[in-house]
């Protein structure tokens, strides 16, 4: 049996929702609904789950993720009125839906996104993708056409082969950005051709503009539910808030409730590894505002490194300047804090790397909200030891 499956992330800040839809083959809704599951990176047991049955599937929400499930099996397609089958190039027999994933714009991440990939079930119909993709262009277009002037829309045309993308990349890929009125399409292969990614260019500086670099962080956040470790995850998440804002070094705090304290779990700040598992008071002048209820990233543009008393600091220049995003969940609950650093140097924080850090931070605390966090010490440092040697 197909199955379509809907799901619906609810931001942090209750500002909006990540949709995404997801067609797989399972015997029944809960198989179908676990398949999903396992995708985005979620093995834990459903004990939390609240599940509505239908005719047709079921909708499962998980609170503690923010997150809801529609699943329904799929319709049959509709006979043709005349009786002949269908000739056009959409989503019926030739090109089929394997995932969409959108996104409306908000305050906090003012981009909106389109994105979808289908499936060619025919090597025949290889001459109708180009006009195809081009004809699911023109739709999005229309349909998003009032919804401001920040707008990506990427598709892609994949086969049988196209089993994860490092194996078999797509058959056509098609990017288009309003903002710098660029469209981009590009063949990589025939149907039914293997052929391997080449590798990135690590000398790539990604000098793009910034809301460039927000449609980069989007499609790079993607990866993070594919991992397992909270660490890992906090790895990963830094790692692009650096590259992404320019960042002298970034810290990802979890928090203690228990204790009311801070507890750095992962840097990648120069010589700072000596500082993983050291724990800070909840009364932090810089941390604290995540306790108190900050909504959204914030911003201390002028730090006189001699008037901190804070390890961390201390192989930053003479003042430099911090941008803060709070990992909450719910209105009180705090996981933990992305503290980002650059040298005073450099330029004021813009409103644009805060929403990329936002939307980094949303993210984040839907990873940690259900795999955990970390606040054994010894584990902290030798995960930090272990990244020192293979990273």
């Amino acid at each position: 049996m197909r199955w379509l499956v809907q799901v619906k992330t609810m931001h942090q800040q209750g500002d909006g929702a990540d949709n995404a839809t997801y067609r797989v083959v399972a015997a029944s809704w809960l198989e179908a609904l676990q398949q999903v599951r396992a995708e985005l990176g979620d093995v834990s047991p459903m004990s939390g789950f609240t599940i509505a049955l239908s005719d047709r599937g079921c909708s499962a929400t998980d609170a503690d993720a923010r997150r809801q499930f529609i699943v329904n099996e799929e319709p049959a397609p509709l006979p043709d009125p005349d009786g002949a089958a269908p000739t056009i190039p959409n989503t019926g027999d030739v090109f089929q839906v394997l995932q969409s994933r959108s996104h409306d714009a908000t305050e906090s991440v003012p981009l909106t996104v389109r994105e979808v990939v289908y499936l060619l079930s025919s090597p025949d119909a290889e001459d109708q993708i180009d006009a195809f993709v081009r004809q699911e262009l023109a739709t999005f277009q229309s349909q998003i056409a009032n919804c401001g002037t920040r707008k990506l829309i990427r598709l892609a045309v994949v086969d049988a082969t196209t089993t994860t993308l490092l194996a078999n990349p797509p058959i056509l890929t098609l990017e288009w950005k309003d903002w710098s009125d660029t469209l981009h399409i590009q063949r990589h292969r025939q149907p039914a051709e293997a052929h391997s990614v080449p590798e990135p260019d690590p000398s790539d500086s990604r000098a793009s503009s910034r809301v460039d670099d927000l449609a980069d962080v989007f499609e790079q956040m993607h990866s993070l539910h594919l991992l397992a470790d909270p660490l890992e995850g906090g790895d990963y998440c830094i790692d692009i808030a650096a590259a992404t804002l320019r960042a002298d070094g970034v810290f990802l705090h979890f928090f203690d409730v228990e204790r009311r304290a801070w507890v750095l779990a992962c840097s990648n700040a120069p010589s700072s590894d000596k500082l993983l598992g050291v724990r800070t008071s909840s009364e932090d002048r810089i941390l604290a505002q995540c306790i108190e209820g900050a909504p959204q990233p914030y911003a201390v543009n002028s730090i006189d490194m001699r008037s901190t008393p804070h390890e961390r600091h201390r192989f930053f220049e003479t003042a430099f300047r911090v941008l803060c995003a709070p990992l909450t969940v719910g209105p009180r609950r705090s996981l933990g804090v992305i503290e980002v650093i650059r040298a005073s140097a450099n330029p004021a924080y813009t409103d644009e790397e805060a929403s990329a850090l936002a939307y980094i931070a949303a993210q984040c605390t839907n990873f940690l909200s259900s795999r955990g966090i970390v606040l054994d010490t010894d584990r902290i440092r030798r995960h930090g030891r272990w990244r020192s040697e293979n990273v």
